[in-house]
């Protein structure tokens, strides 16, 4: 499998991921206010509850690896990996489903009310009023394909982004994974950290980092 050596053929990869995680971090944080809308009221739909509830436990995975990156921890980093591609997957689906959403309530509308300009003059026989009608819907939906087309290029440009910024983060991971320095020994963690003397968020995240320490053993060392 093909991995990248650098950031832009120049810069050191975690110089790459450094920017990619902060970028992503700012973009994250309408994660918040979906988490706010919660507690003010606002009716959101089961996927945008989900979205933004993910987006905070993003968030605070991005902000924990932006912190270590200079001395990351294997584990952790495959953690962040694993989010991270789940991360840009679930992106993609639901950037599909707001955007259908969108484009389908925009039509719907178009079609049920008439321009603000085009009330109907008595002056205008039948065929004119027709005419009219038409120009006024086909000038519509002109507009809303060229806003559909310019929304969906800046997010196709987005989504290019992330693509790069996870084939960074898959290719600082699996060097840490051939370097001396970061190489883990995770049979007896368990044992070593005594995880019964701990509370049940920290087993939970300690057994979540194994877990994805192991998939991207297998994907990419």
């Amino acid at each position: 499998m093909f991995y990248l050596q650098s950031f832009l053929g120049i810069y050191p990869l975690y110089v790459g991921v450094e920017l990619g995680l902060g970028v992503t971090i700012i973009n994250k944080f309408s994660g918040l206010y979906g988490i706010l809308a919660l507690f003010t009221g606002h009716s959101l739909s089961f996927v945008q509850w989900s979205f933004y509830l993910f987006s905070f436990f993003a968030l605070i995975v991005y902000s924990q690896g932006l912190y270590t990156i200079h001395t990351p921890k294997l584990k952790y980093f495959s953690l962040l990996l694993c989010v991270y591609t789940l991360d840009t997957l679930t992106n993609f689906f639901y950037i599909l489903w707001f955007g259908v959403e969108w484009y389908t309530s925009n039509i719907a509308a178009a079609n049920s009310n008439p321009s603000p300009n085009s009330s109907p003059d008595p002056n205008l026989n039948v065929a004119e009023k027709i005419t009219k009608r038409g120009a006024s819907l086909q000038s519509q939906s002109a507009s809303l394909s060229y806003e559909f087309i310019f929304t969906a290029t800046m997010t196709l440009i987005a989504l290019v982004a992330r693509l790069y910024i996870n084939l960074m983060i898959i290719a600082f991971v699996q060097k840490m994974m051939h370097h001396s320095k970061y190489i883990v020994e995770d049979e007896n963690d368990d044992v070593d950290l005594n995880l019964k003397n701990h509370n049940i968020c920290f087993k939970m995240w300690f057994k979540l980092e194994k877990f994805c320490y192991r998939l991207c053993k297998f994907f990419f060392e």
